[in-house]
């Protein structure tokens, strides 16, 4: 005893106390050595079986585990003499009933148990920047080169780890790679990323998804399947082994849901598997949402790169009959873009295609109010040029019922002048022989458009008592609006007709804001909670409006609205709802992080219902940096503003998308190549951090002469002075009363603003419209005011869709 006494005190004047360091990285190389290890865990997943030998008290961190090993399971005890071969771990059978759920993704999570793994390599070929907001792998399709050690974050591996984190309830891991997926939605990544959100699953692997993670190959024993039976295997282990797996994946039920065989219509063909699918709640929701905000921004400019691709092959393919059937539509192509230029340094993405969106999820992208088209003639254009693509590879009788249903009421016929409503008349498909549009649709949306116009032009300077169920206030209001409750006294009469049941109505907003695609649906840059990233929320917002679902599409979809959908939509009965559908047309603007203190950069000018109406934006730098987004009723006597333009550098894109030839009678104001039209909004009275904090129904700048935008001349393009478009008649009201909703994308497409103002008045020369930090307005601008010197090469545009309409 004493000479042990004396032994120990020699050596302790040289024992050290072991750092937090030291003590991580002893539990790292226990984990892959598996010393000293208490439990072997037997995992099994879609393809894949390895045992573990882990140790219980570092993956209790996990709230999978936790439950599992603390809360009264069978494996909470220990069983030492429970196994057959004499081993020391207890065997625990974990098979993931979950497909999404991979090795190499279960491997790196139980490594940042121990806090260790590999670090995660995105690829920057698929970052969207604003310098390249459509990501530099679209242009070019060079193979990354990863660094030593690290794992490839492929787009299939970021899917599977928020999948495995969700199982496995380690939510710092849930939110790394959602913060990731989110961060690398584009063109190549939309349709995989969209699917996940819809249930299909994480998809295929593309070749470059390494089985083990990086580094970890040896850390498990892979599991051989006798005669290939997922159901008869064995463990080539150490320790034991099992003749079967046992399903322990009772804890999960609070991460995700198992759909059953609804079908809510939002769905994504094309789907990976036949395994049932799997919801994520809240989490699967905003990837969801980025890429919904993402179609909107961006997918129009994909169309044209598809189009190339598919006229390639079909010229290698049978080029005879692919010019015989070219000459059909080659006019309707001339009508809307021009081919890409360059197309072949692009790797098309199959996105418009067959194998790429869904039919239901095409025709909800092209008719959501969202969606960035210049107006409702280019977008009935956009329509057709969609359906002829996928129409040659086939007819499809559930993609025909959808374009039927597309044509009917997804586009805004009434809006469109009589040369453009013959125009589609004439319009013939030429796959199937037959008009994209019945007669009874154009007949109708003409019908509409004339009693619209009578509304109009009958009404007098003076105040005058209006025809309609609705009394209008003075000459500002035209009375064609009805309540809820007048549809619901209109319906329980016995003489209503069936065509009158069927009547469409369009909403009347009310003054509010919403972001769709952020964290928590509100504005935030945080990052999100457990209960944010794990729970769900309920289906409407604080402020009441409905929470972006996959039944919605995300937040973007423009529902079809009957007498009795009205009913069931609005509970109070006050809602009030128009008959005639809004006008809907894009603006975009460039320069604007250029733009000096409180100038302005113009939408093109454009005519709806008797008036002139544009755009403008403006930068406010005194209480922090602000965007403000303006609808203008601009003066037929006072000189068009110009209207933003593309710098020479990037004009190519633009007018790819937006330099379309009008349609007979629909001039634009400006035939520049990226015609915007104009959003509208709300102005704040101050200064705000969030939408929330937005004040509305502040009046406008007086009628003035515009501010000519600040941008260098030599980074613009020369354009001719603007000119009016053709008025066929006019508004003879002073003040009018309209509704609007500006949607405006970020700069890379990932998230979306949506203000809406219930009814306000216009006089001739009046703005409305709001300024936010919401904007995320460092995506356009620069702290100082002062444009870096690559800006002027950014494709970064502030675009916006506008939704307008009188009452």
């Amino acid at each position: 005893m004493q000479l042990l006494g004396v032994r120990l005190a020699m050596k302790s004047p040289t024992t050290q106390t072991p750092t937090p360091t030291d003590i991580q990285s002893h539990l790292y190389l226990s984990f892959l050595h598996g010393h000293t290890a208490d439990v072997a865990l037997h995992t099994k997943g879609e393809g894949w079986a390895v045992v573990y030998q882990l140790h219980r008290v570092v993956l209790i961190q996990a709230g999978f585990f936790r439950s599992l090993f603390t809360a009264g399971f069978l494996e909470s005890q220990r069983h030492d003499d429970n196994d057959v071969s004499g081993s020391p771990l207890d065997q625990v059978n974990i098979c993931f009933d979950d497909p999404n759920i991979t090795r190499s993704a279960f491997e790196v999570c139980i490594a940042r148990l121990y806090g260790g793994g590999p670090e995660l390599y995105v690829s920057p070929s698929r970052i969207p920047t604003s310098a390249c907001p459509l990501t530099p792998s679209f242009y070019s399709n060079t193979t990354p080169q990863i660094p030593p050690g690290h794992h490839p974050a492929t787009p299939r591996f970021l899917l599977a780890l928020l999948a495995t984190s969700v199982y496995l309830s380690m939510s710092s891991i849930t939110s790394q790679a959602l913060s990731m997926i989110l961060s690398t939605v584009g063109p190549h990544t939309v349709v995989r990323y969209i699917k996940f959100a819809t249930g299909a699953g994480i998809g295929p692997s593309e070749g470059d998804d390494p089985e083990a993670a990086v580094g970890l190959e040896a850390v498990g024993e892979e599991v051989l399947y006798k005669n290939n039976s997922p159901s008869s295997i064995t463990v080539n282990a150490k320790h034991g082994n099992n003749d079967e797996f046992d399903i322990t994946h009772k804890l999960s039920g609070l991460e995700f849901e198992q759909s059953g065989d609804k079908d809510d219509g939002s769905s994504v063909g094309g789907t990976y598997s036949e395994e049932p699918p799997f919801n994520y709640g809240g989490i699967g929701d905003k990837v969801g949402e980025a890429c919904a905000c993402w179609l909107m921004r961006w997918s129009a400019d994909i169309l044209p790169y598809e189009e190339d691709a598919d006229h390639q092959v079909a010229v290698k393919s049978e080029p005879s009959a692919f010019l015989r059937q070219e000459a059909g539509h080659s006019r309707r192509r001339a009508t809307m873009s021009s081919r890409p230029h360059s197309s072949s340094q692009v790797t098309a993405p199959k996105l418009w295609a067959r194998g790429g969106l869904s039919a239901s999820w095409a025709c909800a992208v092209i008719s959501s109010n969202e969606f960035f088209i210049k107006n409702e003639w280019e977008r009935y254009v956009f329509a057709s040029r969609v359906i002829n693509l996928r129409r040659r590879d086939g007819l499809d009788h559930d993609e025909e019922e959808e374009w039927a249903k597309l044509f009917q009421r997804g586009i805004h016929y009434s809006t469109m002048s009589f040369e453009e409503l013959m125009r589609i008349s004439q319009d013939i498909s030429p796959v199937n022989g037959r008009p994209y549009v019945s007669m009874e649709t154009i007949h109708s949306a003409y019908w509409q458009h004339s009693i619209f116009r009578h509304h109009i032009v009958t009404r007098s300077p003076v105040s005058t008592v209006g025809t309609g169920s609705r009394p209008p206030q003075g000459d500002k209001e035209l009375g064609i609006t009805v309540s809820t409750a007048e549809i619901l006294a209109t319906l329980s009469s016995d003489s209503v007709s069936g065509a009158e049941r069927m009547k469409p109505y369009y909403p009347v907003p009310v003054d509010s804001s919403q972001r769709i695609g952020d964290w928590d649906n509100a504005c935030t840059t945080t990052t999100p909670s457990d209960d944010q990233l794990l729970g769900r929320a309920s289906d409407l917002s604080d402020a009441g409006l409905l929470r972006p679902r996959q039944v919605n599409f995300f937040g973007i979809l423009s529902p079809h609205y009957t007498a009795a959908s009205c009913i069931h939509a609005d509970a109070t009965g006050k809602a009030r709802w128009s008959p005639y559908p809004p006008v809907r047309f894009g603006v975009e603007f460039w320069g604007v992080g250029q733009l000096a203190e409180k100038s302005r950069a113009y939408s093109h000018t454009i005519w709806y219902a008797g008036s002139l109406f544009n755009v403008y934006v403006q930068v406010v730098r005194k209480k922090g940096i602000q965007l403000g987004v303006y609808l203008h009723r601009q003066s037929s006597v006072d000189p068009m503003p110009r209207a933003s333009v593309p710098p020479v550098t990037i004009s190519t894109r633009a007018e790819r998308l937006l330099n379309s030839t009008p349609a007979p009678g629909n001039c634009p104001s400006t035939p520049i190549p990226p015609p915007q039209s104009p959003p509208r909004g709300h102005i704040s009275a101050g200064s705000s951090s969030s939408i929330s904090s937005v004040a509305f129904a502040v009046p406008g700048s007086p009628p003035s002469s515009p501010t000519p935008s600040h941008i260098q001349p030599s980074t613009i393009n020369a354009v001719p002075a603007p000119v009016a478009p053709l008025q066929p008649y006019r508004d003879p009201r002073s003040t009018i009363s309209a509704h609007f909703i500006i949607s405006c994308a970020s700069a890379t497409g990932s998230s979306l603003t949506r203000f809406s103002s219930s009814p306000d008045q216009f006089s001739i020369g009046q703005s409305w419209g709001w300024k936010s930090s919401s904007l995320r307005t460092e995506e356009y601008t620069e702290p100082n005011g002062e444009a870096k010197t690559r800006e002027l090469n950014r494709e970064a545009s502030l675009r916006a869709t506008v939704v307008l309409g009188l009452i």
